[in-house]
Protein backbone atom coordinates (compact mmCIF):
# COMPACT_ATOMS: atom_id res chain seq x y z
CA UNK A 1 0.00 0.00 0.00
CA UNK A 2 1.12 3.12 -1.21
CA UNK A 3 0.41 6.18 1.77
CA UNK A 4 1.52 9.91 2.03
CA UNK A 5 1.01 11.75 5.02
CA UNK A 6 0.90 15.12 4.34
CA UNK A 7 0.78 17.59 7.41
CA UNK A 8 1.46 21.30 8.35
CA UNK A 9 3.21 22.23 11.21
CA UNK A 10 3.59 25.42 12.90
CA UNK A 11 5.53 24.25 16.51
CA UNK A 12 7.08 20.73 14.97
CA UNK A 13 3.73 18.67 17.16
CA UNK A 14 2.50 17.62 14.22
CA UNK A 15 5.32 17.21 12.10
CA UNK A 16 6.55 14.52 15.18
CA UNK A 17 3.61 12.57 14.78
CA UNK A 18 2.94 12.71 10.81
CA UNK A 19 7.13 11.80 10.50
CA UNK A 20 6.33 8.34 12.86
CA UNK A 21 3.26 7.17 10.66
CA UNK A 22 4.99 7.69 7.55
CA UNK A 23 8.15 5.88 9.13
CA UNK A 24 5.66 2.98 10.55
CA UNK A 25 4.12 2.92 7.06
CA UNK A 26 6.94 2.58 5.12
CA UNK A 27 5.22 5.79 3.39
CA UNK A 28 6.53 9.60 1.89
CA UNK A 29 5.97 12.44 4.13
CA UNK A 30 5.39 15.99 2.69
CA UNK A 31 4.98 19.44 5.00
CA UNK A 32 2.48 21.88 3.75
CA UNK A 33 4.42 25.48 4.14
CA UNK A 34 2.28 28.30 4.51
CA UNK A 35 3.73 31.55 3.26
CA UNK A 36 2.74 33.60 5.88
CA UNK A 37 4.63 33.96 8.49
CA UNK A 38 3.22 32.62 11.48
CA UNK A 39 6.50 32.69 14.14
CA UNK A 40 6.13 34.46 17.61
CA UNK A 41 3.73 35.26 20.15
CA UNK A 42 1.91 37.90 17.44
CA UNK A 43 1.48 35.85 14.31
CA UNK A 44 0.36 33.11 16.76
CA UNK A 45 -2.32 35.10 17.77
CA UNK A 46 -3.13 35.78 14.48
CA UNK A 47 -2.87 32.31 13.54
CA UNK A 48 -5.51 31.33 15.85
CA UNK A 49 -7.61 33.87 14.04
CA UNK A 50 -7.22 32.97 11.06
CA UNK A 51 -8.11 29.96 11.92
CA UNK A 52 -10.90 30.59 13.75
CA UNK A 53 -12.39 32.91 10.27
CA UNK A 54 -11.48 30.06 8.06
CA UNK A 55 -9.18 32.13 6.19
CA UNK A 56 -6.79 31.27 3.73
CA UNK A 57 -3.53 31.35 3.00
CA UNK A 58 -0.92 30.97 0.06
CA UNK A 59 1.25 27.66 0.73
CA UNK A 60 4.37 26.62 -1.50
CA UNK A 61 3.61 24.10 -4.52
CA UNK A 62 3.23 20.43 -3.46
CA UNK A 63 5.91 17.71 -4.10
CA UNK A 64 3.41 14.78 -4.25
CA UNK A 65 0.56 13.79 -6.46
CA UNK A 66 -2.01 12.48 -3.84
CA UNK A 67 -3.73 10.44 -6.46
CA UNK A 68 -1.34 8.34 -6.98
CA UNK A 69 -1.08 6.67 -3.69
CA UNK A 70 -3.79 4.03 -2.03
CA UNK A 71 -3.55 5.94 0.98
CA UNK A 72 -3.35 9.68 2.24
CA UNK A 73 -3.19 10.68 5.81
CA UNK A 74 -3.45 14.24 6.37
CA UNK A 75 -2.56 15.91 9.47
CA UNK A 76 -3.02 19.45 10.85
CA UNK A 77 -3.10 21.68 14.33
CA UNK A 78 -6.30 23.10 15.46
CA UNK A 79 -6.46 26.44 15.96
CA UNK A 80 -9.11 27.78 17.69
CA UNK A 81 -11.22 24.60 17.36
CA UNK A 82 -10.51 24.88 13.31
CA UNK A 83 -8.19 23.26 11.05
CA UNK A 84 -4.95 25.44 10.23
CA UNK A 85 -5.91 27.86 6.90
CA UNK A 86 -2.52 26.03 5.02
CA UNK A 87 -4.32 22.52 5.29
CA UNK A 88 -7.89 24.31 4.84
CA UNK A 89 -5.91 24.95 1.10
CA UNK A 90 -4.72 21.90 0.82
CA UNK A 91 -7.88 20.02 0.95
CA UNK A 92 -10.39 22.46 -0.86
CA UNK A 93 -7.47 21.67 -3.48
CA UNK A 94 -8.15 17.69 -3.88
CA UNK A 95 -10.62 16.00 -5.93
CA UNK A 96 -12.59 13.83 -3.76
CA UNK A 97 -13.84 11.61 -6.28
CA UNK A 98 -10.27 10.90 -7.38
CA UNK A 99 -8.95 9.85 -3.73
CA UNK A 100 -8.97 6.33 -2.79
CA UNK A 101 -8.70 6.30 0.94
CA UNK A 102 -8.01 9.12 3.34
CA UNK A 103 -7.44 9.14 7.36
CA UNK A 104 -6.94 12.35 9.00
CA UNK A 105 -4.49 13.45 12.11
CA UNK A 106 -4.52 16.44 14.41
CA UNK A 107 -2.98 17.67 17.32
CA UNK A 108 -3.93 20.26 19.85
CA UNK A 109 -2.92 21.46 23.24
CA UNK A 110 -6.75 20.93 24.71
CA UNK A 111 -10.42 20.34 23.55
CA UNK A 112 -11.94 18.23 20.75
CA UNK A 113 -11.72 17.17 17.73
CA UNK A 114 -14.61 16.32 16.55
CA UNK A 115 -16.41 19.64 14.57
CA UNK A 116 -12.34 19.52 13.29
CA UNK A 117 -12.47 15.89 11.87
CA UNK A 118 -16.14 17.10 10.65
CA UNK A 119 -14.75 19.86 8.52
CA UNK A 120 -11.73 17.46 6.66
CA UNK A 121 -14.91 15.10 6.04
CA UNK A 122 -17.09 17.86 4.63
CA UNK A 123 -14.05 18.85 2.46
CA UNK A 124 -13.42 15.92 0.78
CA UNK A 125 -14.85 12.38 2.03
CA UNK A 126 -15.11 10.11 4.57
CA UNK A 127 -11.94 8.94 6.63
CA UNK A 128 -11.11 5.07 7.12
CA UNK A 129 -9.47 6.46 10.73
CA UNK A 130 -9.09 9.45 12.41
CA UNK A 131 -6.36 10.54 15.00
CA UNK A 132 -5.90 13.17 17.73
CA UNK A 133 -2.94 13.34 19.98
CA UNK A 134 -2.39 16.41 23.06
CA UNK A 135 0.37 18.58 23.25
CA UNK A 136 0.82 16.64 26.68
CA UNK A 137 0.75 13.06 25.03
CA UNK A 138 3.84 14.28 22.71
CA UNK A 139 6.04 15.81 25.51
CA UNK A 140 5.63 12.69 27.01
CA UNK A 141 6.32 10.30 23.98
CA UNK A 142 2.63 8.09 25.61
CA UNK A 143 1.28 9.55 21.44
CA UNK A 144 2.99 5.87 20.39
CA UNK A 145 -0.40 3.30 21.10
CA UNK A 146 -2.55 5.54 19.98
CA UNK A 147 -0.73 5.63 16.41
CA UNK A 148 -0.74 1.63 16.51
CA UNK A 149 -4.56 1.71 17.32
CA UNK A 150 -4.49 4.66 14.75
CA UNK A 151 -2.95 2.17 11.90
CA UNK A 152 -4.44 -0.70 13.06
CA UNK A 153 -7.88 0.76 12.11
CA UNK A 154 -6.70 1.66 9.06
CA UNK A 155 -5.24 -2.19 8.02
CA UNK A 156 -8.78 -3.33 8.99
CA UNK A 157 -10.39 -0.73 6.48
CA UNK A 158 -8.46 -1.16 3.79
CA UNK A 159 -7.88 -4.82 2.26
CA UNK A 160 -4.08 -4.83 0.42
Amino acid sequence: MKSLVVYYSRTGNTQIIAEEIAKRLKGKVEKIIDKKNRNGFLNFLKAGRDGFLKKSTETQKHTNNPYDFDLLIIGTPVWAGKITPAIRVYLNQLKKDKLKHIAFLCTKSSGRTNKVFSEMEDITKEPVAVLDVNEKEIKNKSYKKKIEEFLYKIKQEISY
